[in-house]
């Protein structure tokens, strides 16, 4: 049961979870019945997050750092400091960001220059 679940996961068959909901209503694992009780408070989610290839996980990661940040600091600075912290992070983050985009670029003239010499 939990193989199949982890399946339409990987794969993103959604079209498959209605047939799942039934094996595993019938099934004795109270885990899996807790589980499907659980997916049918929110079931169109739920199928959305089976089917579609759009994911939330670049935003759950910057909260992610953000709650890492405020917990490095909790209990001995106050806003101020988180604030800094916070923009110090996004900056670096952006340079990154930046850095990765100028080598594409340079990459990617590098390799028309090269189409153009072997066509002249």
């Amino acid at each position: 049961m939990v193989q199949q679940f982890a399946q339409m996961l990987r794969t993103r068959t959604g079209e498959y979870l209605d047939a799942w909901l039934e094996q595993a209503r019938v099934s004795q694992m109270r885990e899996v019945q807790s589980l499907v009780l659980g997916i049918e408070r929110d079931k169109a989610a739920v199928f959305a997050g089976l089917s579609l290839p759009q994911s939330n996980g670049i935003v759950e990661g910057k909260v992610n750092k953000l709650k890492l940040i405020k917990r490095m600091g909790d209990g001995r600075a106050g806003f101020p400091l988180l604030r800094q912290r916070v923009l110090h992070a996004l900056e670096r983050t952006l340079l990154k960001v930046n850095y990765h985009r100028t080598v594409l670029r340079i990459r990617s003239a590098e390799s028309t220059s090269l189409r153009d010499d072997r066509v002249s």
